[in-house]
């Protein structure tokens, strides 16, 4: 900005304005009386240029926002993705932070869990944490399993099949690589009809397995409400694709349940629908080269010329298991364990005992199976308190063999140490007997 003496006003010629400058639409000119200087403000022709443009972007979205507000839904219409469940917490202490499933010592309950992360956990270890983002009240189903109450209730009642008694199912060590599927089932163990509208997964890796009688979009909203008598119970297949897992190693996917069931909390304050109930998978995904447990056919079809190690005892989903739960055992005499080997090739399978293998002893009958034959391993545990875990016991048996698909097996031989019985107290007036 400058100051300038004003000149002599000339005549107007074609071309200019009313006060002799140049008509330029980009210029404001501000003139004031004779014999005074003028402040002239000179503003660039690209600035101009921007004005036009935001003019006609203000123009273009004010009809694009209005267009949008005459055309959206009412409130009430929109679709609204369901929460997810908090991240799993463990608690190792007798309190758990709701009143469900009651107070219980999680220490003396399953086996102590590993240090480090849980992803490294083995699975059923994971597994037998109870999560209280499925058992907490007003998010737990009933279980189809359990015994029916003894008074029925009026009212619909979302029950579960396939889960154990935390609601959890543990579907075991799968290849990252390969998808596979799980039959879980749904039923109704109320006294009316069960409305199940929405089923959201939260994971991409989880969904209904195709041709199933569900199907459901991105915000688990149902093609078509499942509905479900008194008493009635339906089969789900479920796809789990590893591959598109966000996780790897020991983890929990969740299954969101919205239905009609009136024990349940609401999804949304006050709403009779959209009641959410909620149960929980538990899954290791390994490498295909660091599975260590048997292949199954349904996993990779039998190959011509090749031998095929299977454990006939161990099958989850038809896949080949890494794990053999025996219960309580008595601690006072070793335990003896046999296990099955097969072999479905159509080659001899030679097996032998890792020597890495440690707590127990072990022995094959036949170290060369025939094709289509099965062998034996014979297992002896004792209690040994620098392998146990208080009461708990966990042991591996290795085995070396020349399937291609699983040249080495970990199979893991749960269990639980029975409590020796307590001694007789001695009868009332007679002494105690004496240490020796």
């Amino acid at each position: 900005m400058k100051l300038r003496k004003p000149e002599p006003e000339p005549e107007p010629e074609a071309g200019l304005g009313p006060k002799g400058e140049q008509e330029r639409p980009w210029e404001l000119v501000r003139q004031r009386r004779p014999n005074r200087p003028v402040v002239t403000i000179v503003v660039p022709d690209w600035a101009g240029a921007l004005v036009v443009l935001a003019a006609a972007f203000g123009v273009v979205a004010g009809g694009g926002l209005g267009y949008a507000l005459a055309r959206a839904p009412e409130a009430g219409a929109l679709v609204q993705a369901p929460r997810t469940v908090p991240s799993p917490r463990f608690w190792r202490s007798p309190r758990l932070p709701t009143a469900e499933p009651g107070p219980i010592a999680l220490d003396q309950a399953a086996p102590g869990r590993p240090a480090g992360s849980a992803e490294d956990w083995p699975h059923d270890v994971f597994a037998s944490v109870r999560d209280p983002n499925v058992l907490q009240a007003g998010f737990a189903p009933a279980r189809i399993e359990d015994a029916p109450p003894d008074a029925p209730i009026a009212a619909p009642r979302l029950a579960v099949g396939g889960f154990d008694a935390a609601l959890t199912r543990d579907l075991g060590t799968l290849a990252a690589g390969r998808p596979t599927t799980t039959t879980i089932a749904f039923g109704n163990v109320g006294g009316a009809d069960l409305v199940i509208e929405r089923v959201y997964f939260g994971t991409s890796g989880l969904g209904f397995a195709p041709g199933g009688p569900l199907a459901a979009d991105a915000t688990g909203s149902l093609r078509a409400p499942l509905v479900l008598a008194p008493g009635e119970t339906v089969p789900i297949t479920l796809a789990v694709d590893p591959r598109r897992l966000t996780a790897r190693g020991t983890q929990a996917l969740y299954l969101q349940l919205f239905t009609n069931d009136p024990q349940l909390e609401p999804f949304e304050p006050g709403a009779s629908a959209g009641r959410e109930g909620r149960v929980r998978l538990v899954l290791t995904a390994r490498p295909a080269e660091d599975l260590e447990r048997p292949i199954g056919p349904a996993e990779v079809p039998l190959a011509a010329g090749s031998p095929r190690a299977w454990l006939p005892d161990l099958v989850r989903d038809g896949r080949g298991d890494d794990l053999v739960v025996v219960g309580e055992v008595p601690a006072t005499e070793p335990f003896a364990l046999d296990l099955a080997v097969a072999n479905l090739g159509d080659a001899p399978l030679t097996l032998s005992v890792d020597p890495a293998t440690l707590g127990l002893e072990a022995e094959i009958d036949d170290r060369v199976v025939a094709p289509f034959e099965t062998t034996a391993v014979h297992m002896l545990i004792e209690l040994s308190p620098g392998l146990d875990d208080g009461q708990h016991f966990r042991r591996t048996l290795r085995l070396r063999t020349d399937d291609p698909l699983a040249p080495g097996l970990a199979i893991d031989i749960v269990g639980r140490w029975a409590a020796p019985a307590p001694a007789d107290p001695p009868s009332p007036g007679q002494p105690a007997p004496l240490d020796s």
